[in-house]
């Protein structure tokens, strides 16, 4: 086995006990019917966490030909695959409330589960700079990095339910674009 084999066996393996808990915690949610009362802000916030395991997973791939492993990229995408698995553990309720607010869930949490995506995304611009020619890098910096952290931190220093809105839906769109611009495809 190669040393990206290794590298990729660990990593979706954290990968996969974070979108397990997510699953698994919203399956229950969603059990529980008329006890939850849902949120939309909350909701986009799931679906980012989500897709930013999928995001990890496929950025993998995108360097499955680089033949040079340092332990500091080793580690930098573990780091990341265990802050998307906090994130993953933070962003889900407790269930033993009889009625379970998610919209209040998030404000009264918000900081703890969005703490980690930024985590995330500031350990993604470094190993950037190892993979990415400098141009490419300074482009995802510009587009992606930077306002994704932004709108991270913005949505952790405001509780108004509109900014809040504003700010999931504009992640949303972000996180899209940069599904659509960065990882186009794969390739063997």
């Amino acid at each position: 086995m190669a040393i990206f084999d290794y590298v990729m066996l660990l990593i979706s393996v954290v990968l996969s006990l974070g979108l397990a808990r997510l699953l698994e915690t919203h399956a229950r949610l969603i059990k529980r019917g008329s006890a939850v009362r849902w949120s939309a802000v909350y909701v986009a916030w799931l679906v980012i966490v989500g897709a930013m395991h999928v995001d990890l997973w496929a950025t993998l791939w995108s360097v499955h030909t680089y033949k040079i492993w340092t332990w500091t990229v080793i580690l930098g995408f573990f780091f990341q695959a265990i802050s998307l698995f906090y994130g993953a553990v933070l962003i889900a309720p407790d269930e033993d409330a009889d009625v379970i607010d998610l919209w209040r869930f998030h404000v009264e949490n918000r900081l703890r589960y969005l703490s980690a995506l930024v985590t995330y995304v500031v350990l993604g611009s470094y190993l950037g700079l190892t993979f990415l020619p400098a141009e490419q890098w300074l482009s995802a910096i510009y587009k992606a990095g930077l306002p994704m952290v932004l709108a991270c931190v913005l949505a952790m220093t405001t509780s108004s339910l509109k900014a809040q809105r504003v700010v999931a839906l504009a992640m949303v769109v972000l996180l899209a674009w940069y599904f659509a611009t960065y990882l186009p495809g794969f390739s063997a």
